[in-house]
């Protein structure tokens, strides 16, 4: 799941999202909108995000981009094994 799925799942706005994580607005926003890579991400605002939404797999927030190379889909290998 990407940031956005998480954060609606969770529940929260975006402006909420900022308020209980501390990550700027404009960050989250970026994040979502593909401006920033969030894989590029901090490992401080990764555990932030992560902890804010409730999730404990920080997995959880980066799969998406890491999901997908160039537009296509990559197979998750570790899960086959």
């Amino acid at each position: 799941m990407g940031l956005r799925m998480l954060r609606e799942a969770a529940g929260l706005s975006q402006s909420q999202l900022e308020r209980k994580s501390g990550v700027k607005l404009k960050a989250i926003q970026a994040y979502e909108q593909k401006y920033r890579d969030i894989g590029g991400m901090s490992l401080e605002t990764a555990v932030k995000l992560a902890d804010a939404l409730g999730i404990s797999d920080l997995r959880e927030l980066l799969q998406e981009d890491e999901m997908k190379a160039n537009g296509r889909e990559i197979t998750d290998v570790s899960k086959e094994v």
